[in-house]
């Protein structure tokens, strides 16, 4: 496979796939997108949470989407880029996998599938709205069990790859423990390297696999939201959320639901 020529579209000049694809990408080079696809199971919205015992009613039909970290920022960047837009990520040999395949076919995003154990399902999250916020209920499936040993230097050079993004981090146990080798294999190729992390289940957040001490080291930039870097960094305020990362990291952004934040190291 050869990526195209890369086009940028000129709106959306705030989102953080378009600030990534413009001054990242290049004409000779792939973004490669790591990471987590979902089908998400959207109901909603509701006014409260569903009580043990009853039935709550959907105002809206109940509708099984493509979902997933990775599997969103891949599809953004081939609607902003239209080509040179690679995933790789873990879809299970199910009905919910062959409704991703059909969103990539469709959109025309290059799926590179890991490997992965036919008895293995496709994640599915069950996602529950409401008038302000979300709850999900997941499980995990082959976004937890496969790995990046598969791209190789040579998998590398073939996709010619410029730059990676990891995304969905905390959903992907395996993939994250194999990231730093990974990560430090793609730089020496050359590659820039972007990480968002997703919700962490476990509560942990950044005692999680070395994200600290290991991975954000490699990163040049780390994009969570702000639920996510004030967990991350360990404080309530998401003005300060950015500051530990930004200081091991080129840059650090922030993602809110009115506004988008950058912090650059020096």
């Amino acid at each position: 496979w050869t990526p195209p020529r890369v086009t940028v579209s000129s709106t959306a000049h705030q989102n953080p796939c378009y600030m990534m694809a413009s001054r990242i990408l290049d004409a000779d080079g792939s973004v490669i997108v790591v990471g987590d696809s979902f089908v998400d199971v959207h109901a909603g919205p509701l006014q409260s949470l569903p009580i043990w015992g009853t039935n709550t009613i959907s105002p809206s039909p109940i509708a099984a989407l493509p979902g997933g970290a990775a599997l969103n920022v891949a599809s953004g960047l081939q609607r902003l880029c239209c080509s040179g837009v690679v995933l790789f990520s873990g879809i299970g040999r199910d009905a919910f996998g062959d409704l991703l395949r059909a969103h990539c076919a469709r959109i025309g995003l290059y799926l590179r599938e890991a490997a992965a154990e036919a008895s293995q399902p496709t994640g599915v999250c069950m996602v529950l709205s409401g008038p302000e916020d979300r709850a999900f209920c997941s499980h995990f499936g082959v976004s937890d069990t496969f790995d990046a040993a598969e791209l190789t230097d040579d998998v590398l050079g073939e996709l010619r790859a410029r730059h990676i993004h990891v995304a969905g981090f905390f959903s992907c146990a395996a993939l994250r423990r194999s990231l730093p080798a990974f990560l430090r294999r793609a730089r020496a190729a050359g590659c820039t390297t972007s990480l968002d992390t997703n919700n962490d289940a476990s509560g942990r957040w950044g005692a999680v696999d070395g994200l600290w001490e290991e991975v954000l080291p490699l990163v040049d930039i780390f994009m969570p939201n702000e639920l996510e870097a004030c967990a991350i960094a360990g404080t309530p305020d998401d003005m300060q959320a950015l500051d530990p990362p930004a200081a091991c990291v080129a840059a650090a952004g922030m993602t809110h639901r009115t506004r988008w934040s950058l912090s650059a190291s020096p």
